[in-house]
């Protein structure tokens, strides 16, 4: 029990280093990083769908193309700071490369469902990377800041829920996430972004920093629930074995598939 501990702490504080690292140093180092966490990702989450019924057995050629198509996006926001007609052009073949993969597909809902989780995969991570090709050195703070709200989430989940834990969440998903837990962290978690909101450099107003807070913690949930969901139905621990007692990709990144796109959508309004 103390060695796979232990393991978690080390295999833990190595994954933070290396994602708060590649977002800080420089843009190359950061779309590098997002790149790669992009093919990991997408690799997993093929294999989650295999593995649930609703895709088909790995290969390697489709595979390689995807990530050609995804690359050349990241390649275009380092050269366009923006996606330009070269991200909606590769995007486009990404898209028509799983449906010429998928064309013994048995429905059209089968097909879309593949479509929308595989695109799932990389979306969020081609939205961060935008973020920092649009203005690195004022966005790679609000990127952490965003990191730092969802593992706060995570955290303090675990702590309320192990204290006052009571009710369950969502038992035949995830046993483990209680209601008091969640809306503790919920709570912790804005007092301590309303006390540090002068600590980035945001343009956003207080009130908007909180509310922002909140769609994060929330959508994280529904996130982490999305994929435990994927896992239960593959009948799997973990979406993979890369990080040492974490899992895949997708086990620590699932919140934040799930919020950067709301992020988004936010700040268009706000």
């Amino acid at each position: 029990m103390t060695s796979v501990f232990f393991l978690r702490c080390i295999s833990g504080i190595v994954y933070v280093f290396l994602l708060l690292s590649a977002v800080w140093l420089s843009i190359e180092s950061a779309l590098v990083f997002w790149f790669i966490i992009t093919s990991m990702a997408l690799y997993e989450m093929q294999q989650l769908l295999y593995k649930t019924g609703k895709g088909l057995r790995f290969m390697i050629t489709p595979y390689i193309l995807q990530l050609l198509c995804t690359g050349v996006s990241f390649f275009d926001l380092y050269a366009h700071h923006n996606f330009t007609y070269l991200s909606g052009i590769s995007l486009f073949l990404y898209v028509i490369i799983i449906v010429l993969h998928y064309a013994t597909a048995k429905t059209l809902t089968y097909l879309m469902q593949v479509i929308v989780f595989q695109v799932y995969a990389i979306l969020s991570f081609l939205i961060a990377g935008l973020f920092l090709a649009q203005n690195f050195n004022i966005n790679k703070s609000f990127i952490i800041f965003i990191m730092l709200c969802i593992w706060s989430s995570d955290s303090l989940a675990y702590v309320c829920g192990s204290l006052f834990g009571r009710h369950k969440m969502a038992p035949s998903i995830s046993p483990g996430k209680t209601w008091e837990g969640s809306i503790g962290a919920l709570v912790l978690t804005l007092l301590w972004v309303y006390g540090i909101s002068y600590g980035f450099k945001s343009e956003l107003w207080y009130a908007n920093r909180i509310a922002l807070a909140f769609l994060i913690v929330v959508f994280s949930v529904l996130g982490d629930l999305l994929e435990s969901k994927l896992k239960r139905l593959a009948h799997v621990k973990d979406s993979g074995n890369i990080m040492p007692g974490h899992g895949g990709v997708l086990d620590r990144m699932d919140s934040f598939m799930a919020v950067m796109p709301i992020v988004w959508i936010f700040l268009q309004f706000f």
